[in-house]
């Protein structure tokens, strides 16, 4: 109860502030703890302007995760440079983009070569994604596909892989679409997968 208490305490923060002085008495003993809220009181522009006009457009699909860009990180070792220099801590951003299930299905579809329904929105989106130097993160996938997941029976690979076999062709899929060549789709046009099939199955394999 406590914990809750604390955890809600955090999510009500609106000052930097706040959040280093609740997260000293809550976390600093738990090391694998990282915490990321938007804050009322703060102003953290991290996305170069250029970059929310190109990518949240309505010409494309893309929707920011988090309610406000005024994002705030904290973690152990976010907190020992903050009260060592009593400055704000740069913090690399790797601009990682979730695909929910409509999205896993249009780049199986892109990777498989049945793009006869795709609309211009979709088009315009996979382009993005091809030029831009994102990272990729499935979890939100397999978590909103958890549900038709039988999680009471002890997990099996290759039952997993027959029985949800869809899902699975998903990821893989997904995984061949991170290797495509950025540079030569940029520069040329053209669509060049840098892994096999077989090495997307494995990867796909080992991230489940």
């Amino acid at each position: 109860m406590q914990n809750q208490l604390q955890l809600y305490n955090l999510s009500k923060a609106t000052t930097p502030t706040d959040v280093v002085a609740l997260w000293e008495t809550f976390a600093t003993s738990k090391n694998n703890l990282r915490f990321i809220t938007t804050l009322g009181n703060y102003t953290n522009e991290f996305l170069p302007k250029d970059f929310i006009k190109r990518v949240f457009s309505e010409e494309n699909d893309f929707l920011p995760y988090f309610q406000s860009p005024n994002l705030y990180f904290i973690d152990n070792d976010i907190l020992k440079s903050v009260l060592s220099t009593k400055k704000n801590v740069p913090i690399p951003v790797d601009y990682s983009v979730m695909f929910d299930t409509q999205y896993a299905t249009y780049v199986h579809n892109f990777v498989n070569n049945q793009t006869n329904k795709f609309d211009n929105d979709v088009w315009r989106s996979i382009d993005v994604l091809l030029r831009e130097n994102f990272q990729y993160d499935y979890s939100f996938y397999i978590i909103e596909n958890s549900k038709q997941i039988a999680l009471h029976n002890t997990f099996n690979i290759n039952d997993f892989k027959h029985t949800y076999k869809d899902i699975f062709d998903n990821i893989i899929s997904l995984e061949l679409f991170k290797s495509i060549d950025q540079e030569l789709y940029k520069q040329e046009g053209k669509v060049c997968y840098t892994i096999t099939r077989v090495e997307a199955e494995i990867r796909a394999t080992r991230n489940i």
